[in-house]
């Protein structure tokens, strides 16, 4: 099976934003942004 940016695609199917998920998380939009980047740089 092929890795995928799970973080983006349970966002986008959620409906729901980076900002929710950090402040769910307590962590910084940057944080989240960053992680979410990291994912799709391991993909390519």
């Amino acid at each position: 099976m092929a890795k995928i940016n799970r973080l983006k695609v349970v966002s986008v199917e959620k409906e729901k934003s980076s900002k929710w998920l950090a402040d769910q998380l307590g962590k910084s939009t940057c944080t989240v942004s960053s992680g979410i980047a990291i994912q799709h740089n391991q993909i390519c």
